[in-house]
């Protein structure tokens, strides 16, 4: 009878509809949550400097007026000048004066604000906070100075408190932007998620479910009903109709998959053929490709939505600094002139102004300009096309208007008093401080951008390799063994879409099988018929069937995302965990503060360079599975007990449980690589490794700061330590146990063993001469001396950080392209050597000039370089430690490499801090770029030496072989 296909469901559709939706919405989510982070950050520093301006007034009309010998208590005109201040200023909340025992001498309030009659112990007071400090409470801001008497004795303390809820009031502005860009940019991606999915996937569901059908439904001979059969016979028919319509359907499958839906089905002439026809392979690439677009069409609308309403939200905030430095020397102004100082009386004018100008560098000049167009008192550089507007403007009585220039924005303040107008006072702001802050805020939005799509790839892998490639694949594989005779596989059943359902009908279909071979074994009637039947049912009806598991390749898919979100859990702290530290300083007898803050971070990379040959060895033992979970779980427990650290002592205790788990995870996933790649593709896997690597670390820094920016250092932890047991979760949940036997059957590692190890010289070749160099530049050159040498080129520390991300991108974006080539062209030595060439020639690039460009070309170059020489290292090392992984196991030969790789880790900064110290930065960059070179040329002329010996031995087995086969002949 003809075969009926089952129901059409949407059920694929949904899944993966749903499944690219909430991610692109989890990437989005993150990118506004991070935006409004940054905008707030910004805002509150442009806030604070705002306020800053009429503190700073307010202090200096203190301390001048006590120069003169008057006490704080004889200052009675201060009080109506801070009342003046609270009415001219409706941000203002409070003004309040304190004497130097913190008692309150003047207030001026709104309304009913509670102001403390003495200073509250969590606000800072006194001489040493002369130079001003803020708090940021629940409703409002507070700014104070210390101030001193004519004896240059502290005398008190002068606090400003302004209203939250209006200085803030762009925040909350811009946050509804940001939900409204969200919601609008998600809706409109959903939709585009829905169609895109739908058509890609509608022309393989048909045939899925003609698959399922083959594979669940009854298939019967077609004369079955006419022509009674043997219960052998019949059986025997079943399997091969089953083996069959699977073949049929796949291929079909196969043929959609790859756009050729009305091509004859070729013949199964092999496993090879067949393995070829269900790859699916431009299926997959071709969702991948849709979901990647999507993310960064929705992250890069969604971040230009965000810079039109930051620049909407920020510009008038920077213009509005203008007018309050205009207010406060208006007030000035005023001041002296109710006390009959005419403006062009006096004397120092011009020094105040550029005094002013010092305190806030975006000001350009600051001019003050009398009626009739003359510049009464000026500081600062005035373009004469401006000064002439501005003269021509004023004499012209045309009042205050913002003159807007391709060099300065001026923003005028009118000085009025009873008798008439004194002028206007001018302040000039740079276009180019506006446009630098501007551009800040551009590099913010792209950075989160970035660092939002790179975590959204990764689930967008994850999630594609679950619900597409992994059980495609499988079904793949259980069609190769049918057609090998082989019907006691069968698919660990983990999807529950159409591929899901599919693979469940397979497993059903030979469960009938077998079910069939045992009835025909129980009712046979002759001795013959039984023995005929012992053996199909050893062959197609085993009781015992082993779990068929996926292939190799999509093992690494699958890790891929427990081992980024881990590495990403623990990079969320490096940006801010040297202040962390500083927090639980206590002083250690006979020890510098800088040593005891240094110690946590040095114990931790001993502990983790220690960990690794005895997390390997562990590995080998228990299976990576085991040894992942358990390591992830041990760094979640320190994570959150970092959290908890009360001193330096315990924070030390908690960072090394924190490196343990760190290391036993490190090397399972890359114990787990080396299991799952065949040798031929080890490079690529390799690469895979260090591009997630990259990735989570780069991820982890850029977003760990902003996050404790925000909600402190301690919760942060707490959120490490939960990402760390997500991580956890998810591999228990996905990692499949190996189906052959364990390797905990290897023999423990003995030191002969491990002396062995020491004496290959090709595996010390590639240590100490290319892996030691590799981490020596990325520690001391990359990580120590670059902050350094670019804090000298006069970039700041958002600068410094986003031009050394351009090395984890080089890594991020090439690792995998030449994992491609060198398992493609088989020469990854050759990738060594390229590699450490580059690195050496990034280095060099310095010593031609001091330039930011040159030095962002170096960092990348460094990055190409160790994309190209690393990423083939750990296979090299396997390649030629074969003997050895057979009998230590692979993890273990992994740790001992890793452990001596670390000292290059222990070593950089030491070496680059002794040279920079003897040599200046030239000097010590010279010197590292020529052991760089000198390392690497040495590692290349010793491998040349090592293929000449391997030609000759190859040769000279190829003699010996004619002779051996005569002799056996002959014997």
């Amino acid at each position: 009878m003809p075969l009926q296909p089952a129901p059409r469901s949407g059920r694929l559709t949904l899944t993966l509809t749903l499944a690219i939706a909430l991610i692109l919405a989890i990437g989005l989510a993150l990118a506004s949550y991070l935006d409004e982070a940054n905008f707030r950050r910004a805002h509150t520093q442009l806030a604070i400097s705002r306020m800053l301006v009429p503190t700073q007034d307010l202090h200096r009309l203190i301390e001048s007026s006590m120069d003169f010998g008057l006490a704080l208590t004889q200052l009675t005109t201060l009080p109506q000048r801070l009342q003046t201040m609270l009415d001219e200023d409706a941000d203002l909340l409070a003004i309040m004066v304190y004497d130097q025992s913190g008692q309150i001498i003047f207030q001026a309030a709104q309304g009913d604000v509670s102001v403390p009659e003495r200073i509250p112990g969590d606000w800072p007071h006194g001489a040493a906070e002369q130079d001003g400090w803020h708090l940021a409470n629940p409703d409002r801001y507070l700014l104070g100075m210390g101030f001193r008497n004519s004896f240059n004795q502290p005398a008190g303390t002068l606090v400003l408190a302004y209203d939250r809820a209006r200085v803030d009031a762009p925040v909350v502005s811009m946050r509804a932007a940001l939900v409204r860009n969200l919601v609008l940019t998600q809706a409109i991606m959903t939709l585009l998620v829905a169609v895109g999915v739908y058509r890609l996937v509608r022309p393989l569901r048909a045939e899925l479910h003609v698959a399922k059908a083959c594979g669940g439904g009854r298939l019967e001979r077609p004369d079955e009903a006419q022509t009674p059969a043997h219960p052998v016979s019949d059986m025997l028919a079943n399997v091969m109709a089953f083996a069959a319509a699977i073949n049929r359907a796949l291929r079909r499958l196969a043929q959609v998959a790859a756009g050729r839906p009305d091509d004859a089905a070729p013949e199964m002439e092999s496993n090879a053929t067949l393995a070829r026809l269900i790859g699916l392979d431009r299926f997959n690439r071709r969702m991948l490709l849709f979901a990647l677009l999507l993310i960064l069409s929705g992250v890069g609308v969604l971040s230009y939505l965000t810079l039109l309403d930051f620049r909407r939200e920020f510009e008038p905030a920077l213009h509005r600094k203008a007018e309050v430095i205009g207010d406060s020397l208006r007030r000035m102004l005023l001041f002296l002139d109710a006390h009959g100082v005419q403006p062009q009386s006096l004397r120092g004018l011009d020094d105040h102004f550029e005094t002013i100008r010092t305190h806030h560098p975006e000001v350009g000049y600051l001019a003050l300009v009398d009626p009739s167009g003359q510049i009464q008192a000026a500081a600062g550089t005035i373009p004469e096309q401006i000064r002439a507007d501005l003269q021509a403007r004023n004499a012209a009585s045309e009042g205050p208007v913002v003159i807007q220039s391709d060099i300065y924005v001026d923003t005028p303040t009118p000085v009025h008093r009873v008798s008439g107008l004194i002028g206007y006072l001018h302040v000039g702001q740079e276009r180019r401080f506006i446009d630098h802050q501007m551009a800040e805020i551009w590099w913010d939005l792209g950075t989160v951008a970035l660092v939002s799509m790179l975590i959204a790839f990764e689930l967008l892998l994850f999630a594609i390799a679950f619900l597409v490639h992994v059980p495609l694949s499988a079904v793949a594989r259980l069609a190769r063994e049918v057609c090998a005779g082989n019907f006691a596989a069968r698919i660990v059943v983990r999807a529950r879409n159409d591929f899901g359902q599919l693979a469940a009908a397979l497993n059903a279909r030979l469960d009938h099988v077998a079910q069939v071979c045992r009835q025909a074994l129980a009712q046979a009637q002759t001795e013959t018929t039984r023995i005929a039947l012992t053996r199909l049912h050893d062959r197609y009806g085993r009781d015992q069937a082993g779990d068929l598991q996926p292939v190799a390749e999509d093992r690494l898919i699958l890790i891929r995302w427990p081992f980024f979100l881990l590495i990403f859990a623990e990079s969320l702290s490096l940006s801010f965990f040297p202040l962390y530290v500083r927090q639980l300083y206590t002083p250690i007898p006979g020890w510098s503060q800088e040593l005891v803050l240094g110690l946590p971070i040095s114990i931790f990379m001993l502990v983790w360079a220690l960990s690794l040959p005895a997390g390997g060895a562990w590995s080998d033992r228990v299976g990576r599975r085991r040894a992942f979970l358990l390591g992830a779980l041990v760094a979640g427990v320190g994570l959150a007990l970092t959290a908890t650290a009360q001193g330096i002592w315990d924070l030390i205790l908690w960072r090394s449980l924190t490196a343990l788990g760190y290391g036993v995870v490190f090397i399972t996933a890359q114990g787990y690589v080396v299991d799952y790649t065949p040798a031929a593709q080890r490079t690529r896997g390799m690469a895979m490794f260090l591009a997630t690597f990259f990735g989570g670390s780069l991820c982890g820094a850029a977003i760990g700061g902003i996050l404790a920016e925000r909600i402190g250092y301690a919760p942060v932890f707490w959120l490490s330590a939960l990402l760390a047991l997500i991580a956890a979760a998810v591999a228990g949940r996905f990692l499949i146990p190996p189906a052959g036997p364990s390797v905990a059957a290897r023999s423990r590692v003995r030191l002969a063993d491990l002396w062995d190890l020491l004496r290959n010289p090709r595996f010390m070749a590639v240590t100490l001469l290319t892996a030691i160099p590799a981490k020596l530049i990325l520690t001391g050159f990359l990580y120590y001396a670059m902050p350094l040498y670019l804090s000298t080129l006069a970039l700041n520390s958002g600068d410094v950080g986003r031009v050394m991300m351009t090395y984890g991108l080089a890594m991020i974006l090439l690792s995998p392209l030449v994992g491609y080539l060198a398992d493609a062209w088989g020469r990854r030595a050759g990738f060594v050597t390229v590699g450490g060439l580059l690195a050496a020639l990034a280095i060099l690039l310095l010593e031609l000039k001091a330039s930011v460009l040159l030095a962002v070309f170096g960092i990348t170059l460094l990055g190409a370089a160790q994309a190209i020489g690393v990423s083939p290292q750990l296979s090299l090392v396997m390649d030629v430690s074969r003997i050895h992984s057979e009998r230590m196991g692979a993890g273990t030969v992994m740790g001992i490499f890793r452990l001596m790789e670390r000292l290059g880790n222990v070593l950089g900064p030491i070496v680059l801090a002794l040279l920079i110290g003897a040599l200046g930065f030239d000097g010590a960059f010279l010197a590292l770029g020529l052991y760089a070179l000198l390392s690497v040329a040495l590692f290349g002329l010793i491998w040349l030496a090592f293929a000449r010996q391997d030609r000759r031995l190859a040769s000279s087995q190829a003699c010996v072989q004619p002779v051996l086969r005569a002799e056996r002949a002959a014997a």
